[in-house]
């Protein structure tokens, strides 16, 4: 017998090679004879080379799961069916995607995963929230430049603590902005002023408005310096801009204890910002100073302005002398501080010659004196034994 005019054996050699053209071939099959060993074998591993594999493999990167949810979703949270990882941190950074059932169209990213309960936290709320109806796909996501993120463990007036993923390196997160992007708390950003990395716990800048809790997901930026908030007064610190720039309350006059930006620059006000002047002994006669006996020898201390006088700090511009007693070189010195304890100021010279009257108007310098500070002179001459009486002029920084 014979099939369309040829011998038995041949037609039956042609229909075996027909089928063979089309037949699924054999698994991981390295033949390239026909197209089916192009297309491959459903069950073909992820490092063959037939399309089959090749897909399997680009799957791999961008779909790394699917499936159906069991249900039990919340707000900020999918929970995965049985197939998906018992390793937690698995699928964070991640993407989930809805693509059919409840809340179709929606899609997340994954901060935080829980192995044991196949639970993804999610960066923001669903808009609807899915449920055992709702087809997901996980695709990889390279992440959003966060530093850390996830499902907090709990949270203080002003603490959060970070996930068990986070360093344990203490003060790791010094200067990072933690946003808490969904669950307890959300919408809320500080800057982490301390961190323990044994504990997780993180210190944040200001007291939260809303407190985290262990529902709060969270991410952990790099920041630019600016927070909301002054700095402590006559903070040390040197972390962020605000350290920098400095408090209102920081000391900024004659005694200097802060190095910002606010500081030194009240600090130079105090040296230039002025009172109207004052002369002292204010509406009285000028007090006389006497040379020491021996050539360019100081004689006593002489008190110009008492302690207690000057309510506010106060400096020396000019010195007043009149009635100088001899033709002569002279320097006064003033001095600051309680008899018997008193400290150099600044010094000024001056000469009487035959031309002149018995009188000058020198300049002198010095730091600003602190309030209530006594004020004294003395007076040295080439020749010694000579005196003057003395004014000064002074200018008061306002407290």
């Amino acid at each position: 017998m014979s099939i369309w005019g040829l011998a038995d054996s041949q037609a039956a050699s042609d229909i075996t090679e027909l089928l063979n053209r089309h037949n699924v071939p054999a698994q991981d099959s390295a033949i390239n004879q026909y197209l089916r060993d192009v297309v491959g074998n459903k069950l073909d591993s992820r490092d063959g080379t037939s399309l089959v594999a090749l897909n399997n493999r680009l799957l791999d990167f961008f779909c790394i799961i699917t499936g159906i949810s069991p249900g039990g979703n919340s707000s900020n949270k999918f929970v995965l069916d049985s197939n998906a990882s018992s390793v937690d941190g698995a699928y964070d950074p991640g993407q989930i995607n809805i693509i059919g059932g409840t809340g179709a169209g929606q899609s997340r990213q994954i901060w935080d995963y829980d192995g044991t309960t196949k639970t993804a936290y999610l960066n923001r709320d669903w808009k609807v929230t899915p449920d055992e109806t709702s087809h997901y796909v996980i695709k990889y996501n390279p992440g959003d430049g966060h530093v850390n993120e996830g499902l907090a463990q709990g949270g203080g007036a002003n603490t959060i603590t970070l996930n068990t993923l986070a360093s344990a390196q203490n003060n790791i997160y010094l200067g990072q902005c933690i946003f808490i992007v969904a669950g307890t708390g959300a919408d809320q950003a500080r800057m982490v002023i301390g961190y323990n990395g044994g504990t997780k716990v993180a210190t944040v800048d200001a007291n939260w408005i809303i407190q985290p809790d262990n529902t709060s997901v969270y991410a952990m930026r790099p920041y630019p310096g600016f927070v909301h908030g002054a700095a402590t007064a006559n903070g040390s610190a040197n972390i962020l801009l605000r350290d920098i720039i400095g408090n209102k309350n920081d000391k900024s006059l004659s005694t200097p204890g802060s190095d910002s930006l606010y500081g030194i620059a009240g600090f130079m006000a105090y040296y230039h910002v002025h009172s109207p002047s004052l002369i002292y002994p204010q509406l009285a006669a000028p007090i006389t100073v006497t040379a020491g006996v021996g050539a360019w020898t100081e004689g006593g201390k002489v008190q110009i302005i008492g302690a207690g006088v000057k309510a506010n700090a106060y400096d020396v511009h000019f010195v007043n002398l009149g009635t100088i007693s001899q033709v002569d070189d002279y320097e006064i010195r003033l001095y600051t501080g309680a008899a018997a304890a008193e400290v150099f100021w600044g010094a000024a010279s001056f000469t009487r010659d035959t031309n002149q009257m018995r009188a000058a108007y020198v300049p002198i310098q010095g730091p600003p004196v602190p309030a209530g500070t006594r004020l004294s002179a003395t007076l040295a001459s080439g020749n010694g034994n000579n005196s003057c009486d003395v004014k000064v002029y002074t200018h008061e920084y306002p407290s």
